[in-house]
């Protein structure tokens, strides 16, 4: 059982995202007026019911770089394969 800052750190949101999460319908368990925890295999099953995508994994520039680059060769050698074909 996870409280809401840690939910929040792990999908790297605020902590209003997680309340305002809780009010449109997130699990919740609720041990008194105050404490509340959440199963994340519950949120995780929430999210993926409400179509949310986890936010992308944050990419250092000079790796973005190599993968720039590594697609564009990739298509590259696609589209020449294609023109050898016809």
């Amino acid at each position: 059982m996870l409280s809401g800052s840690l939910v929040a750190r792990h999908y790297q949101v605020t902590e209003a995202t997680v309340r305002r999460w809780r009010r449109d319908g997130m699990p919740a368990h609720w041990y008194n007026a105050k404490l509340v925890r959440y199963r994340l295999s519950e949120v995780e099953a929430w999210l993926a019911a409400k179509g949310a995508q986890p936010r992308p994994a944050i990419i250092p520039p000079h790796k973005r770089k190599e993968m720039e680059e590594e697609a564009k060769a990739a298509q590259a050698a696609e589209v020449a394969q294609t023109e050898e074909v016809k």
